[in-house]
């Protein structure tokens, strides 16, 4: 496995026609420029049209012609993207992020947790956070939702062994930004893992696309490319990219959150516990 890999993110407009064109058009500028995983934002297909609640009736089922492109694209480039888009499954349509890789599509993952823009016209989804394997390390996928207000799939992809999270957003609540970024800087820190940000600009969307890297001393993090959620340039439309070690997660100095802690004689994450927990919550009547 290498150790290190170029990673592009992208702040992508919304508010500008040809999407899929210009998704691919970034994607051949970030291979040029050494680049091994590109990150685009959720929605980036639908752009200003996912303000519409009409939004679903321009979603296309995977694999489909935007993900049989970008997917072509990938194994030319021998590169992955990750893009998102509304998707159409029968009746349901989801906010989804397609991966493509050199092997081709590599699959998609529904959101399981929807932006206010997002449950507009879009189906809340039922997948797993998926973990792919890389030839830089395992790579997982979340929604921007999911990173910011749900930490559960965070820790689930970490404990899979996760060294890279891709997280597809699209913020558009300008007075949240700085609340969003100390909210990211801290999942970095605390989790001792590289998380790389896409998000719309334009058409009411704040930008702010950049790659989270975690640094010492420890639980700490630093913007290791791009502009934050609240910094001065978010709105700037670009490509932004960085090297990661991806090795970093075990390196670092950390807590032992994910494997034996000598002290207490057991990991310190205690799923065994949680499961009980979350099992107790659902025969609560509150929650029904």
């Amino acid at each position: 496995m290498q150790a290190c890999v170029k990673v592009s993110v992208v702040n992508f407009r919304a508010d500008t026609g040809g999407g899929l064109a210009r998704l691919l058009e970034y994607t051949r500028a970030a291979a040029r420029q050494g680049s091994r995983i590109i990150l685009f934002p959720a929605l980036a297909l639908a752009g200003a049209g996912a303000l519409d609640a009409s939004m679903e009736s321009g979603a296309e089922p995977v694999p489909g012609p935007a993900s049989e492109a970008m997917a072509a694209l990938t194994r030319e480039l021998q590169v992955y993207a990750a893009f998102g888009m509304p998707v159409r499954e029968g009746d349901a349509v989801y906010s989804s992020v397609v991966l493509c890789g050199p092997e081709g599509l590599l699959g998609r993952y529904d959101a399981l947790h929807l932006s206010p823009v997002e449950a507009r016209w879009a189906r809340p989804g039922r997948s797993l956070p998926p973990c792919f394997e890389t030839p830089y390390g395992r790579v997982g996928l979340l929604s921007g939702e999911d990173c910011l207000y749900y930490f559960e799939g965070l820790r689930y992809l970490k404990a899979r062994g996760a060294q890279l999270i891709l997280s597809a957003s699209a913020v558009n609540e300008p007075a949240m930004c700085a609340a969003y970024q100390k909210i990211l800087t801290r999942r970095v820190g605390l989790n001792t893992i590289p998380i790389a940000v896409a998000n719309l600009v334009g058409a009411g969307f704040v930008g702010g696309s950049h790659i989270l890297s975690p640094a010492e001393p420890i639980e700490q993090a630093q913007v290791a490319a791009g502009c934050p959620l609240d910094g001065a340039r978010a709105g700037a439309p670009g490509l932004f990219s960085a090297v990661l070690d991806m090795t970093a997660g075990r390196t670092m100095p950390h807590y032992p959150y994910f494997e034996f802690n000598q002290r207490v004689g057991s990991p310190d994450w205690r799923p065994d516990l949680y499961r009980e927990m979350y099992e107790e919550t659902l025969r609560a009547p509150l929650w029904r």
